[in-house]
């Protein structure tokens, strides 16, 4: 039998126990925007014809992009369904119509253990709880995220406390075919990297110290 995975066709039967149950189709799963309830690699195994609730995960076809898209049924309008990632901050732009839907997620196998999708309103009900916390959380770190801009802009931080940090950060010249970059290690972890193409990721407090051209 032939299934999507990241678009591309590939080759893997039905198990038995989902053909059992019903089962018409499966998908591998994709990126974050799920997780926990999903994480890259689960295999998605659904079922088409059920009546579709709120707190459903369906699996459907992305208008725009045709791609597979796997996400939460939150609520219904005259346009379609309107769904969103357990993991996202957003919800879907685009309503789901009827003629998208490829199927409502059952079951998924996380590492060879199969579980039961945690479909329905009560799922659904923890999420907006976690959705709102968040929400919250993003105002309360509004005037945090304006002071820690303000300090940037005048390197308070960097003419007090960066040459102590300088002594303490590695610099590492990684030279292969694809380019060169050069890594920030700070305590045995990776606090930065600059890529030879211009690209600079930093993370914080570190930008406060690193993200300047003349440390660079």
């Amino acid at each position: 039998m032939k299934k999507l995975y990241n678009n591309s066709l590939v080759e893997k039967p039905l198990p038995d126990w989902a053909i059992e149950k019903n089962i018409k189709s499966w998908f591998f799963y994709t990126g974050k925007s799920m997780n926990p309830t999903f994480k890259e690699g689960d295999i998605i195994f659904t079922k088409v014809g059920s009546k579709i609730v709120s707190g459903d995960i369906i699996v459907f076809r992305e208008k725009i992009f045709q791609r597979i898209t796997v996400h939460r049924v939150v609520y219904f309008t005259k346009e379609g369904l309107i769904t969103r990632g357990d993991n996202n901050s957003f919800f879907d732009r685009v309503p789901v119509t009827q003629e998208q839907i490829l199927g409502i997620a059952e079951y998924f196998d996380n590492g060879g253990r199969i579980k039961v999708v945690p479909n329905g309103d009560k799922n659904l009900n923890k999420l907006k709880m976690k959705w709102k916390t968040q929400g919250l959380l993003k105002i309360l770190k509004f005037p945090y995220r304006l002071f820690y801009r303000a300090i940037k802009r005048t390197r308070i931080v960097q003419f007090l406390f960066g040459k102590w940090f300088e002594r303490k950060i590695i610099k590492i010249f990684i030279e292969n075919s694809a380019g060169s970059l050069i890594k920030f290690i700070y305590k045995g972890k990776t606090i930065a990297v600059k890529w030879s193409t211009g690209l600079f990721s930093c993370k914080r407090p570190f930008d406060l110290l690193i993200d300047d051209p003349k440390i660079i």
